[in-house]
């Protein structure tokens, strides 16, 4: 059966789904992927603050991390992996996301750390 999903309705969705066994999950890369290209679409399209920008060269860098594990290639080795990741962590801190939004598609990260700004 053919479906056609929205990109809001796939960012919604967790991003883990549990396999028949019971300690094995499965990661969505699709989902991640969709909510990452939604935060980066959103700090590029709304006004944060004056004199704000977002940092291209990190946003299409995490951009293509997860792309990477959606359509390929896959990365070399753990390493190589690995230090791909620490940059995304990079772009994710310095523009204060959430990974649990975009790992697991939880708000309560983001609606607990809210409350502190």
């Amino acid at each position: 059966m053919k479906m056609f999903v929205s990109s809001a309705a796939a960012a919604g969705a967790p991003a883990v789904a549990m396999n028949l066994a019971p300690h094995e999950p499965v990661v969505d890369h699709q989902g991640i992927l969709a909510r990452v290209e939604q935060i980066v679409d959103v700090l590029r399209t709304r006004y944060i603050c004056e004199g704000w920008q977002m940092d291209e060269d990190g946003a299409a860098r995490a951009l293509n991390y997860f792309r990477r594990h959606v359509e390929g290639p896959g990365f070399k080795n753990e390493d190589e992996d690995t230090l791909e990741y620490t940059h995304v962590l990079e772009f994710f801190r310095s523009h204060g996301q959430s990974l649990d939004w975009a790992h697991d598609g939880d708000l309560a990260g983001m609606i607990s750390n809210f409350r502190t700004i």
